[in-house]
């Protein structure tokens, strides 16, 4: 939406607002004096005059609301008595609590508001983005995407030049930008004149928490007479480094954070399944198994592979979104491996 679109269709809205809340409305001026607000409003609210400056925003994401509370908050001294507010298509729970905590108001087109002016405080919240913002959200982690956000996450302190970070990521420079943008938009990356850098590493990665599952992979089980040492054995079984493999889920967190017993080895595996299967001693089962096979949905869970007492384990960011959201026991394995390792 453009900012015009957006006013436009907040102007019947918050008449409809208004009415229900027993309201009228005395002044609906747009752009009242340049520099200025967007909108100058005079109502009556539950039996109260009410001024309200209004700055409208075509994008809901905390970038643009924290311009528009700035901007407000700059203007608020040439209108004494008037509250401020800011209209977008819609204000999540986070940007709501960015408004509040500067004394701003909000009015979003999906029915969020609040107004806390002097002896009045309307609050309504809770109503969904029907165009669902978290689609463009669920993009950050797409295959391609997400080995971005894997490379920012392994190395949270880095600031990186977007042809760099590509390059580390093995995507195209086109794809950097345009995620780097959106980071940037969401407040989760910093960008200066020396490159862009995490500033909320763990608020991205409880998103990529949300939107990731294990099961996204291919996975084979097997049972297997001499699971105790396969770990290892997978190793020897992959001297020449021809069949790219990882430890995960349990096997891999008992190597850097123990915290869990665990009864399957479990590992990422991109080789020929009949020469595992063969010099492992794995045999295909529906229960009891004791060996999962992980065939990755993307290269990128290889990224950042930590080599332990000559075995190779996943990152420690993989080792996380895999056990997060495993029931059994997975989400105190992942706690234990942030609180330690991630620190994020």
């Amino acid at each position: 939406m453009l900012e015009a679109e957006v006013i436009n269709a907040f102007e019947p809205q918050f008449r409809d607002f208004l009415n229900t809340m027993g309201g009228t409305l005395r002044e609906f001026r747009r752009e009242p004096l340049r520099p200025g607000p967007d909108l100058f409003i005079e109502a009556e609210l539950r039996g109260k005059p009410i001024t309200l400056l209004v700055e409208a925003k075509a994008q809901g994401e905390p970038r643009y609301i924290r311009q528009a509370a700035d901007q407000l908050r700059e203007l608020i001294g040439r209108f004494p008595g008037a509250y401020p507010i800011v209209v977008a298509p819609y204000i999540s729970s986070q940007t709501a609590g960015l408004l509040q905590s500067k004394q701003i108001g909000y009015f979003d087109l999906t029915g969020n508001v609040l107004i806390d002016s002097g002896p009045l405080y309307i609050r309504v919240e809770g109503k969904p983005n029907p165009k669902r913002a978290q689609k463009k959200l669920k993009s950050l982690f797409a295959p391609k995407t997400s080995r971005i956000v894997r490379v920012l996450l392994t190395n949270p302190d880095k600031t990186w030049y977007v042809q760099d970070l590509a390059a580390e990521a093995g995507v195209s420079i086109g794809l950097a930008s345009r995620l780097k943008q959106r980071l940037v938009d969401l407040e989760i990356l910093r960008q200066t004149k020396t490159g862009v850098s995490l500033t909320k590493p763990g608020d991205l990665l409880d998103q990529w928490a949300k939107e990731y599952s294990y099961q996204k992979n291919e996975i084979s089980k097997y049972y297997s007479p001499s699971s105790s040492n396969i770990e290892t054995r997978l190793s020897e079984f992959d001297r020449e480094g021809k069949n790219r493999h990882a430890l995960t889920m349990f096997s891999g967190a008992a190597r850097v954070a123990p915290f869990v017993r665990y009864n399957f080895a479990a590992f990422y595996f991109s080789g020929a399944t009949p020469d595992l299967e063969k010099q492992l001693e794995l045999k295909p089962t529906l229960s009891g198994a004791n060996v999962w096979v992980f065939r990755p949905f993307d290269e990128g869970v290889y990224y950042g592979v930590q080599t332990i007492e000559s075995v190779s384990v996943v990152s420690n960011v993989q080792l996380y979104l895999d056990l997060i959201n495993y029931q059994g026991r997975g989400e105190e394995q992942a706690a234990a491996i942030r609180e330690r390792l991630l620190r994020y």
